[in-house]
């Protein structure tokens, strides 16, 4: 959720230009790193939650390659963007290891 909380803050932020491109993408893929956490915890198999938390996993990814982005076209302040590139590593490392957990029941 500190990701997400972290992009609604970036969003605004962002150029008019990147209102129609960017800003969308980024904040349908934060978005769906939550979503797609809260469905995995509601299913019943190992199988079905791992399907869904490799899906936040990867929206993640793309969360934490649009900051790196930005950073490299210097949209806004750098130090706002690297915090969101430290959010999104360590959100995917806690999705990674709840991928792990569901693999060894």
């Amino acid at each position: 959720m500190e990701l997400l909380d972290h992009v609604y803050k970036v969003l605004p932020l962002l150029p008019l230009s990147e209102r129609n491109n960017l800003y969308d993408q980024l904040q349908r893929a934060a978005t769906s790193v939550v979503g797609n956490l809260s469905e995995g915890l509601s299913r019943m198999t190992p199988a079905d939650k791992i399907h869904r938390f490799c899906i936040a996993r990867s929206e993640c990814a793309e969360v934490h390659s649009y900051f790196l982005f930005m950073i490299k076209i210097g949209y806004m302040d750098r130090a706002l963007l690297e915090q969101g590139v430290q959010l999104a590593i360590r959100t995917g490392k806690l999705i990674t290891g709840l991928i792990k957990a569901q693999r060894r029941r």
